[in-house]
């Protein structure tokens, strides 16, 4: 799958979130009373798989990187979950300046909703739900209401 150059950046600090996660966890596992095998085993291959796929982006940020095209059969549902959490966390970045009656610029969010949904379509996942109505649309009816003039008569 080809992440295209504009959205390397948010699979990187994913990836990373990923990886920061994946250790928490594994540090957990290993310092319980009583290590699971199973448990172990588990962490261990979380923890690789996110360690290649930070690797696989690129450790480093680069502003001259180009696309970056990564091997979806080697991490379909991690690269999935990064491409959503980064979704998520724009959408609640861009719900908040609103909140102040700050409009950003939506960047690459669309981007990474069509290749999370590229993904889930290629594992056979059902599409993740969305509102009906966008974001901007929703905050948009929000900021009418809070700006109507009241009817004091």
């Amino acid at each position: 799958m080809t992440i295209p150059a504009k959205v390397v950046r948010y699979v990187r600090r994913g990836a990373q979130d990923e990886l920061s996660h994946s250790l928490a966890l594994y540090e957990i596992v290993i310092h319980s009373t009583s290590v699971d095998p199973r448990m172990y085993e588990a962490g261990a291959a979380r923890l690789e798989d996110a360690k290649s796929l930070f690797e696989a982006i690129g450790v480093c940020a680069d502003p001259t990187q180009g696309a970056v095209v990564l091997n979806l059969d080697r991490w379909p549902r991690l690269l999935l979950r990064v491409l959503e959490e980064q979704y998520d966390a724009e959408i609640r970045r861009l719900q908040d300046a609103a909140a102040d009656g700050i409009d950003l610029p939506l960047r690459e969010v669309p981007v990474l909703w069509v290749l999370a949904a590229d993904i889930r379509k290629k594992l056979g996942l059902l599409p993740r739900r969305k509102n009906k109505r966008s974001f901007l649309e929703r905050s948009l009816a929000s900021r009418r209401r809070r700006w109507r003039p009241r009817d004091h008569a």
